[in-house]
């Protein structure tokens, strides 16, 4: 029978159990997501397109508009089809399923370009453009919802990117061949080929289809844990909410509407549109007499918003969003401010060479509206919602970019036949207006996963809280919940010990929520699963402890010390091999940031593991480094740190902070789960003091592998991993071109008698001296003197973790 909702099944390919695990398939991913966006093609090509034909003396003499609000209605009643088509995404969305709005969206654009393509007059080219604007605006709408709902949390920006690029696609073909979009084949395509979303089908209560999504996409291991989260976001917003559309206006649901309907508004009410509509008005009102000559510089501005618009699929997601909207509207303002300037001196020196300058202002616009508010707005508007209301919201950002538009179409011809080049003042202070909203309304969402908005705009708790629910007990519950999960694991890796067979061990992460890094402390529950992992495992990782801003400064400084440190060659401070240098960090206050090296959540755990008040004694680093003629990539021997008499109790923790992503490719360290305990000295080869000690004995390591294997983890960019000193690990070849830097603080407990101390410049004294939960031993000296000293200290054994008797 046939239904408009989405009913397949997804099931996983033939021989799939064959096969084995599936991992991330990222080119699946961008293929889907150039699919879709010819969605974003299809907007991309009326807008540029309208420009041109109501500037042609042939669509003039056959329409024979009576003024210039008649061609702004043209024009932007095309706008008012795109508000109504994006206000249905949330319903259509919602019950029919994201791809399946694609496709009766893509329809819908077919039935209005034939009736616009067959037009002779201003009333029926009207309606064609109502229709087809319809079908736009639910395309524009929900190429970004789906998108945003298979892309991973790190690449959104990346993958949303792809879609603006193909937007500029459409631009470009407008502006140089007037050839009509194949909505067709979207059509078709997101039909029949097009996967579900994941989330979509976790709120449909159809589990195993959203898993398969899920898989195909990021792979099974992944899978398996993002459905957890899904299902939980989307269980629990189920049980406060059902999500009517009267919730989109009340808080806490309105604060997100807000930012989500502000951002995409100011895309539009900056003016791109007014200059994508009408540039050829705008360069014969700056002075370019010659036809031609406007229509070239016409078409440039697609070639511009076509090349630019693979900048951000390259570089958008290494800065926040904020940080990119901000530059963006900065060199839009400046773009106005000299059309404005240039448009002035043509009315009063026309003829004069200079004029030409105005065609440069244009294509700033362009080039800075690309790299930020071109993916930006729609990446954060498609993004900041919860997933029971993220349609709702879409819709209503996405309607209000239409609003946006509808205004800048309909009353830039008016506006600036009336006062000229005044008309960009405007559109210059509005500017204004769209830095001050992103710089002190906006959250930063960089980085965040789909399923974390609601905690990070306060809405979980919020609704809880209306919908009778406590939400220091809903917290409680689910995080007694992941405990217990842990204590079945542990006591599943027992069994698996027990009987022989082999156990394929992950580090346990704990992922810590936005007000738990705001006061700088775990909740009980993450704690506890911090301190048994630790007792278990030896090592635990705790994601989003660190803001990933405070890592990239220093990141740069370290590369750049980093690579100067291995031009010396054999005089390197390297551990083992080449490829491994021991490096300080730069210990003056530029750089020595609370919130890496005396990170509060990390000191938490050190101290409910080591006693109150643990010891730093010990800061520095290890950087894995690219591979070069003279040092090809080599790991490190499988080694212990505590290559001295220690106790057989946990005495010292190292807390590791890497400053990119840390993952098999550049070099994560490779560490042997649970081998800290019951493993001392008898297990090592190399005596005390040598530069190889600490080595563990070949056999051991055979015999481990055979029931816990090493594991070499993941850890993303903002994560601490703290490990206990006495855990089996090694150093692994860095394989990609960029400098791998992995700091590590050790935690001694306060109890142990190690008498090593930092050096760190006289200005870092009053950072040091305001915490009080970490006792840090230091030597205090000049700026210049910690400069001079911190990339000529010793490295490996020339320091003594050990204790005095």
């Amino acid at each position: 029978m046939f239904s408009i909702k989405q009913t397949k099944l997804v099931r996983p390919p033939p021989g799939h159990e064959v096969t084995g695990v599936r991992p991330a398939n990222l080119p699946y991913i961008y293929l889907v997501t150039a699919f879709v966006s010819m969605g974003a093609l299809l907007f991309g090509y009326d807008q540029g397109v309208m420009g041109t034909i109501v500037a042609d003396e042939r669509w003039i003499n056959l329409m024979r508009p009576k003024n210039s609000w008649v061609t702004g209605a043209v024009v932007s009643l095309y706008d008012i089809g795109c508000f109504i088509g994006a206000m249905s995404t949330g319903y259509l969305a919602d019950r029919c399923g994201r791809e399946r709005t694609l496709s009766i969206a893509s329809v819908v654009f077919i039935v209005g370009a034939v009736i616009q393509a067959a037009s002779y007059d201003v009333p029926t080219i009207t309606v064609g453009r109502i229709i087809l604007g319809y079908g736009v605006g639910a395309c524009a709408a929900g190429v970004p919802l789906y998108v945003s709902e298979i892309a991973p949390a790190d690449l959104r920006g990346r993958i949303i990117g792809i879609e603006q690029m193909i937007l500029c696609l459409g631009e470009l073909i407008a502006f140089w061949l007037d050839y009509v979009i194949p909505a067709a084949v979207l059509a078709i395509g997101c039909w029949v080929w097009v996967p579900p979303s994941p989330r979509w089908l976790v709120q449909q209560d159809r589990h195993e289809c959203a898993r398969e999504v899920l898989a195909r996409f990021h792979g099974d291991e992944a899978a398996e844990l993002e459905m957890q989260e899904i299902a939980e976001n989307v269980a629990f917003e189920k049980t406060v909410a059902i999500a009517p559309w009267t919730d989109m206006f009340r808080w806490p649901i309105l604060r997100v509407t807000l930012l989500g309907a502000g951002v995409q508004f100011f895309q539009q009410i900056t003016g791109t549109n007014s200059i994508l509509y009408y540039s050829p008005s705008l360069f014969e009102r700056g002075g370019i007499e010659n036809a031609h000559t406007r229509n070239l510089a016409t078409g440039g501005i697609g070639i511009v918003l076509f090349v630019f618009a693979w900048i951000p699929i390259f570089v958008f997601d290494r800065l926040g969003r904020k940080t990119w909207l901000q530059i963006g509207v900065v060199g839009m303002m400046c773009a106005m401010i000299g059309i404005t300037v240039l448009q002035w001196h043509a009315e009063h020196h026309p003829g004069d060479k200079a004029n030409y300058a105005v065609i440069v202002f244009p294509y700033l616009f362009y080039i800075s509206f690309n790299v930020s508010w071109g993916v930006g707005s729609w990446t954060y508007a498609s993004e900041i919602f919860p997933v029971t209301y993220r349609a709702k919201g879409n819709a209503l950002s996405t309607m209000s970019l239409w609003a946006g538009c509808y205004i800048v179409a309909q009353a830039s011809p008016p506006i600036g036949s009336a006062i000229g080049w005044g008309l960009y003042i405007i559109y210059s202070g509005i500017c204004v207006l769209a830095f001050i909203f992103v710089r002190y309304a906006m959250v930063e969402t960089r980085g965040r996963t789909l399923e974390e908005m609601s905690r990070l705009f306060g809405i979980e708790e919020k609704l809880a809280v209306r919908g009778g629910i406590n939400p220091a007990s809903a917290l409680q519950a689910r995080n007694k919940e992941a405990v217990q999960e842990r204590v079945e694991e542990v006591e599943s890796m027992i069994r698996t010990f027990s009987s022989g067979q082999l156990l394929q061990a992950q580090p346990v992460s704990v992922r810590a929520s936005p007000p738990e890094v705001a006061q700088g402390r775990l909740s009980e529950q993450n704690l506890e699963i911090a301190v048994r992992s630790l007792r278990h495992d030896g090592l635990v990782v705790v994601e989003n402890a660190i803001d990933t801003k405070v890592l990239d400064k220093l990141n740069t400084k370290m590369v750049a010390d980093a690579l100067y440190l291995q031009s010396r060659g054999k005089d390197s401070p390297f551990n083992y091999n080449q490829g491994n240098l021991q490096q300080d960090a730069p210990p003056v206050k530029e750089h020595f940031h609370c919130e890496i090296f005396l990170n509060p959540i990390a000191t938490q755990i050190t101290s409910a593991v080591l006693g109150p008040r643990p010891k730093l004694t010990f800061c520095s680093g290890n950087s894995a480094m690219p591979q070069t003629k003279d040092c090809p990539p080599q790991r490190q021997p499988v080694h212990s740190d505590a290559d001295f008499s220690h106790p057989d109790h946990p005495f010292a923790l190292v807390v590791n902070v890497g400053l990119i992503d840390m993952k098999p490719d550049n070099g994560s360290t490779e560490v042997w789960l649970g081998t800290h305990n019951g493993f001392g000295l008898e297990a090592q080869e190399g005596a005390h003091g040598e530069r190889a000690s600490g080595r563990i004995r070949p056999s051991l390591m055979e015999e481990r592998a055979k029931t816990s294997p090493p594991v070499q983890p993941f850890i993303p960019k903002g994560s601490i991993v703290i490990r206990d000193l006495r855990l089996w690990h090694a150093g692994m070849p860095n394989r990609t071109e960029e400098v791998r830097v992995m700091l590590a603080m050790i935690h001694f407990a306060p109890w142990y008698r190690n008498q090593m101390k930092l050096e760190l410049a006289e200005e870092t004294k009053a950072i040091v001296q305001e915490v009080t939960d970490l006792d840090v031993r230091a030597d205090y000296v000049s700026e210049a003197e910690a400069l001079e000293s911190y990339l000529n200290r010793g490295f490996g054994n020339s320091y003594d973790f050990g204790q005095t008797p």
